[in-house]
């Protein structure tokens, strides 16, 4: 149902589902009306819950300060490393992501552990341009949150290894970023 002239309170940037319901009544009690979606009709479960019963238990008006605040979400590594890739894409930037983290099915983790997955691998590779004047190292990029992210063990060896490599001239560098920002910032130091 997309819902048309429902005017949210001054200051209010986000609502609880429970308070959208409050507003969503208020608007109905005072005369408002829906629309319906695109298909022509009313969709889902919540269809005609809003009885009178309900709506007259509701006050006149809704104010701002009765509505629940909702904090902001955490920053978190997959919104960072969202920020990151995005930001690849539209420099035109070759990358790719390796994904190793995140929960699986016992089965799923032990398949691609015999593929080949292993823990501390680095979450991005950015590679650079075949042809380029200078020579560019391939980055290996382990992203973190800006705030409380830490660092493994498995994830530091992997580094160590990939700064073995750069100590024998191999075109390679490992670093770890706290955040988008500062991702970025590496990169446009590295070239």
């Amino acid at each position: 149902m997309r819902v048309t002239d429902i005017e949210v309170p001054k200051g209010v940037d986000r609502l609880s589902s429970a308070d959208f319901r409050l507003l969503l009544a208020n608007h109905m009690q005072q005369g408002g009306t829906t629309s319906p979606s695109s298909k022509g009709q009313v969709q889902g479960k919540g269809r005609g819950k809003y009885s009178q019963k309900v709506l007259a238990s509701l006050p006149d008006r809704m104010r701002a300060d009765q509505l629940q605040s909702i904090p902001e979400p955490a920053d978190s590594e997959h919104q960072e490393q969202v920020e990151l890739v995005q930001w690849l894409r539209l420099m035109e930037i070759r990358h790719f992501a390796i994904p190793n983290g995140g929960h699986r099915h016992l089965s799923v983790a032990k398949q691609l552990a015999a593929e080949g997955v292993m823990p501390g691998v680095s979450d991005l590779v950015i590679l650079p341009e075949a042809g380029a004047e200078t020579v560019l190292p391939i980055v290996f990029l382990e992203m973190k949150r800006k705030k409380g992210g830490n660092i493994s063990k498995h994830q530091l060896d992997f580094l160590g290894h990939i700064e073995a490599l750069a100590a024998c001239g191999y075109p390679v560098i490992g670093r770890v970023a706290q955040g988008f920002q500062e991702a970025r910032k590496i990169l446009m130091e590295i070239g």
